[in-house]
């Protein structure tokens, strides 16, 4: 029997194209059937890494992923959400503790390296406070008094942050802010007087929009004092607070006080904040020699900082002995 080549072979030709576009079909579904596995793995593993982007530049609303299923991928997704949640609360009571006790002491105390008793450094205190503050307190309600004092202590706070001023504590209208600690500062004293200056300025602007509002301008009193204090928290473990005790904080309090006697001069410094500053020819300072002040047996050697268009240095002037009320 004869057949020709061509018929025996064509059945052949047909069964390996058949098998070829199988393979080419089961090809497709496989790659088909591996990218849709894929993303359904990457989609998430992005997903968390848009998320720990977020996290990382403290956008915590923005760092959630939603949660897909019960695997392995569900569950990284369902902790990474409460590791986000919780680092939003540590950061949110980081900024109130920072608030209540200012950013340098807020970071020492989270390292460690605050403990209860101090050291002694050589720092410069400046207390400051509104003249009559009693009688504006009776003209005008409670509100309006607490209205006023933020109002007054945040354009304070903002004059003396730039010159590393630690505000210590806020006692009524006063204000007591320390330079030299927490944190070392190698000129203290200048720091210490840009800062009055500073708050003088500000106590401007305010009083100007305050005249606008029809209310009265503000007058301050600063006292600032430099020497050797004991720098750390005092108090018990239960209650701490950062602050420096000795005779230089008892003084700058007193220079607060004499502005009220010495009513031409509304900043004072003592001796030691004034002898370094003396060569600096952008600060007007007058000594007005030793004084008595209250609840001290020695005189403390005394000088202004005024306004550069009142004069030069002048430090020739006469010494006058004054004394406080009541001495």
């Amino acid at each position: 029997v004869s057949e020709p080549e061509s018929q025996f072979v064509s059945p052949l030709h047909a069964l390996s194209k058949r098998v070829g576009l199988i393979v080419l079909a089961m090809s497709v579904i496989m790659v088909g059937v591996t990218l849709s596995l894929g993303r359904s793995i990457t989609r998430p593993v992005r997903a968390l890494t848009r998320a720990a982007q977020a996290v990382s530049r403290g956008d915590f609303d923005a760092g959630r992923v939603e949660v897909h299923g019960s695997d392995e991928i569900g569950v990284l997704s369902l902790t990474f959400n409460g590791m986000a949640l919780g680092l939003k609360e540590r950061q949110r009571e980081r900024d109130i503790f920072g608030r209540v006790l200012s950013p340098e002491v807020r970071e020492k105390l989270l390292t460690g390296t605050l403990e209860l008793g101090g050291q002694t450094r050589r720092v410069s205190v400046l207390f400051s406070d509104i003249r009559g503050f009693s009688s504006i307190s009776e003209r005008i309600s409670p509100q309006e008094v607490v209205k006023m004092l933020n109002e007054y202590l945040s354009e304070m706070t903002l004059a003396v942050r730039p010159f590393g001023g630690y505000v210590n504590n806020f006692i009524g209208d006063a204000i007591v802010v320390i330079f030299g600690a927490p944190l070392d500062q190698s000129e203290a004293e200048h720091c210490a007087v840009a800062a009055a200056l500073s708050m003088r300025e500000r106590l401007r602007g305010l009083n100007r929009r305050r005249v606008a509002r029809g209310e009265d301008p503000l007058r301050t009193g600063i006292g600032v004092c430099s020497g050797e204090a004991v720098a750390g928290q005092i108090g018990s473990m239960e209650r701490l607070q950062y602050t420096v005790i000795g005779d230089v904080v008892n003084v700058a309090s007193r220079l607060e006080g004499l502005t009220k006697e010495l009513s031409d001069y509304d900043i004072l410094i003592n001796e030691s904040t004034a002898l370094p500053l003396l060569s600096r020819a952008e600060l007007t300072i007058r000594a007005l020699g030793p004084i008595k002040v209250r609840g001290r047996n020695e005189p403390v050697n005394v000088y202004a900082v005024i306004d550069g268009d009142e004069g030069n240095k002048d430090q020739s002037m006469s010494f006058v002995n004054h004394r406080a009320p009541g001495e």
